[in-house]
């Protein structure tokens, strides 16, 4: 009895041994991994990050090597730090050739940001539908939720707990004269009424097919968008930029990541490798004359920031491709 006593303790000494060294070892000798902020200049024409002279201040550092004061740096990168340029009376009156105001790029400049938490929590059943076309300037929070079953879209009063009838038969009735099979894959939308505009949502019927669908003055606006069903796509995030050039992003089931067009409802890949929405982080920086993105893989020493693209002069026109990796210090 004693002796089978003595060989399981030592056996969970082992198993638990096993599992705590490789953690400890990890811990212990780990080597700190640091990935710089990188952003694309469209003076230089090269990528620079953020860095620190031995002063422990502020400056600038491209791939070549050449380092940058923070005056300088703001200069080489004008469409981000556009704001102090402007202040400053720094800002150029031309970019790549085009005349440009610094008003031009506020309006143009955007960032995407995700993350797997945002992707893997539990999703709502109910989504909020807001007004496109409100009276008044503001948008204004929904008076009702609307769910898709199998049969049709439903809209509920929120304060009544009760079925809008009428307007769940008009929507209804509008997705299916556009081809809608019920139920939808993807739901996805921005309810929020912090926002310049609202674009509705994006759904992937039960056919793979991709749908805008929003809502006018109490009516149902719904428009097949030409992404093909074959792509499956799995993932959609409504973006609604301050320009209104594009709907949303989509992820394929290969992992593609495209930009759906606002007006022609185009699908445009965009050539950042797979990308893992559930599994990856991704931050995207649109500028005035650029558009490149950063995605956070994970790696053996964490999960580090990458640059992996930069397209110029407009969003499909010019892509190099992995230019930037990480660093350690």
């Amino acid at each position: 009895m004693i002796k089978s006593i003595k060989t399981g303790i030592i056996l969970l000494a082992a198993l638990l041994l096993a599992w705590l060294l490789p953690w400890c070892y990890a811990f212990v000798f780990a080597s700190p991994s640091w990935s710089p902020f990188t952003l694309y200049s469209c003076v230089t024409h090269g990528f620079a990050s953020v860095d620190f002279d031995r002063e422990n201040n502020v400056a600038g550092r491209d791939l070549q090597g050449n380092t940058y004061t923070q005056q300088q740096f703001d200069s080489i990168l004008p469409t981000f730090y556009y704001r102090q340029l402007a202040a400053e009376g720094r800002f150029p009156s031309e970019i790549e050739g085009v005349a440009v105001e610094s008003r031009d790029v506020e309006r143009t400049n955007f960032m995407f940001r995700t993350s797997p938490g945002e992707i893997n929590r539990r999703r709502p059943t109910v989504y909020q539908l807001l007004e496109s076309m409100p009276d008044r300037i503001d948008l204004e929070p929904a008076t009702d939720v609307f769910r898709i079953t199998g049969e049709g879209i439903e809209f509920v009063d929120m304060e009544t707990n009760t079925i809008d009838q009428k307007k769940s038969a008009a929507f209804t009735k509008v997705l299916r004269d556009k081809g809608f099979s019920f139920p939808a894959r993807v739901v996805s939308g921005n309810p929020s009424t912090r926002k310049r505009y609202d674009n509705g949502y994006l759904l992937v019927d039960d056919a793979q097919r991709v749908y805008h669908m929003k809502q006018v003055r109490g009516r149902p606006f719904v428009r097949r968008t030409d992404v093909a069903d074959s792509l499956q796509i799995g993932q959609i995030f409504v973006t609604e930029f301050a320009d209104r050039k594009s709907l949303g992003f989509l992820v394929d089931s290969e992992k593609r990541f495209y930009t759906l067009g606002a007006e022609d409802y185009k699908l445009h890949e965009i050539p950042v490798g797979k990308f893992g929405p559930t599994r990856e982080n991704m931050m995207i920086i649109g500028e005035l004359g650029a558009f490149y993105a950063l995605i956070r893989r994970r790696s053996p020493g964490g999960r580090l920031w990458q640059t992996v693209g930069v397209v110029l002069f407009g969003l499909f026109l010019f892509v190099p491709l992995l230019v930037f990796g990480t660093a350690k210090r």
